[in-house]
């Protein structure tokens, strides 16, 4: 008769086959306690029962020797043998049992992972600035520099957007109105705002039913943080008449190189074309000779097609861009990669020097330009605010112009050209090209 015990376990050998061994119990219908012992000398406790007639033998282990006590053994198999007593198949029911374990545990892991999906406000910030550039802003790399700069330094990347409160928003903003610079708090508390905006829209859009993000955005937390008094958003500066004439004037010294000279006597002769505009241009959307210049709606601010007609003064200034640009494609290459186009922060660094030497107190950006030469042709009614309107592609969004007035204005356009260039000769004189420059 085999008896289970310490020194009995301990005496069994290990085979070359995997060999069991089970207590002799008289007992019927409950089951029985035993070993079993493998070639590497390895044993487990393991549990022998029948089910219904007795001719179904089933096995269970129980664990092994080195983890598991031959009391903690004895009382497993009590358990067990209670289950089946009572016709219960205690195997079946611990496979059941982990089976539930695996759903419980997947269940688990699919909540987890929906809430990962729930987006950080890492994920909300590339998706607005991705935004932006599928939609062709300009300005998305700059949105981009100053969240990670302002908003990462003060919250975790890794924070659930959801989470985020008007105070958390406060103490990002903070910094900026401290060291009194309320144009930068207000500028990044817009770009927050139309990321939170964004990111609200993103959920319920059918267009993003795909999207394996989800932000689960209630509510907008920038919208009850007021902006900062002092904004000045709204620029009025432009250049007096005198001040066109000392910067037109200035343009052959004063340190701006010959690309930049040119790049400011086309926005000032074109009438006030957007910067980013000129600079991305390409000679392929330009015809010097038949003196048409398209923007096309890839490169428009409003993605609607531009044409600015040339004068020859303009035609001058583009000529003498061709000389320089080689055998790049854009008006005003990259002085690094030809390939690629200059960027506008080069302009305004220029202005900003500009105005330095000069000691102008009231500074000169790019964007003044463009209200100078709107301003100075209204003033001297070289056309009709109709007219300028269009030659400076402003949105212009009346149920008439939408709709029903598809005229080009290039006639117009170009006789306002005219007038204003030969206002400018007589104010500094012609303009010269790159050839009789050298």
């Amino acid at each position: 008769m085999f008896k289970l015990s310490t020194s009995a376990i301990k005496k069994l050998e290990p085979h070359q086959q995997t060999y069991k061994k089970f207590e002799n119990n008289t007992a019927r219908g409950v089951g029985t306690l035993g070993i079993k012992v493998y070639p590497s000398g390895r044993k487990t406790f393991i549990f022998r029962y029948f089910l219904g007639d007795g001719k179904k033998t089933r096995l269970m282990t129980l664990g092994d020797i080195t983890m598991m006590s031959l009391a903690q053994a004895r009382q497993e198999a009590r358990q067990l043998s209670l289950l089946v007593s009572q016709g219960k198949d205690p195997k079946a029911m611990y496979e059941h049992e982990q089976s539930e374990k695996v759903r419980v545990e997947a269940e688990r892991l699919a909540k987890q992972k929906e809430e990962e999906q729930r987006g950080s406000l890492r994920q909300l910030v590339d998706y607005y600035v991705t935004t932006m550039k599928k939609e062709g802003k300009r300005t998305y790399d700059r949105v981009q520099a100053a969240l990670e700069r302002d908003l990462f330094s003060v919250l975790s990347p890794e924070m659930k957007a959801r989470e985020v409160t008007s105070l958390d928003i406060k103490k990002v903003l903070s910094p900026m109105v401290q060291r009194k610079a309320p144009i930068e708090a207000n500028r990044v508390r817009s770009y927050l705002h139309r990321a939170f905006k964004l990111g609200l829209q993103h959920d319920n859009d059918p267009s993003t039913l795909e999207s394996e993000v989800l932000f689960a955005i209630e509510n907008n937390p920038v919208t009850n943080v007021p902006k900062q008094a002092g904004d000045g958003n709204v620029r009025n500066r432009f250049l007096t008449v005198d001040e066109l004439r000392e910067l037109i004037s200035s343009l052959d010294g004063q340190g701006f190189s010959v690309s930049t000279k040119y790049l400011i006597l086309l926005m000032i002769y074109s009438g006030g074309q957007r910067p980013y505009e000129i600079i991305n241009s390409q000679w392929s959307n330009i015809d010097i000779e038949a003196g048409d210049w398209i923007i096309p709606p890839t490169l428009a601010k409003n993605k609607k097609t531009h044409l600015i007609p040339l004068t020859e003064q303009m035609k001058t200034i583009l000529r003498s861009l061709k000389v320089l640009a080689s055998s790049s494609p854009y008006t005003f290459p990259s002085s690094r990669d030809a390939n690629k186009p200059g960027r506008t922060d080069s302009l305004a660094q220029s202005f900003s020097r500009y105005c330095k030497r000069n000691e102008i107190a009231e500074a000169i950006t790019p964007r003044d330009i463009r209200t100078t030469c709107k301003t100075l042709m209204t003033k001297h009614r070289i056309s009709s605010k109709e007219v300028l309107d269009r030659l400076q592609h402003h949105s212009l969004n009346d149920i008439s112009t939408k709709h029903y007035n598809m005229h080009d204005y290039r006639d117009e356009k170009l006789e306002a050209l005219v007038l204003w260039n030969d206002w400018l000769e007589e104010l500094v004189g012609p303009v010269k090209g790159f050839a009789e420059q050298r």
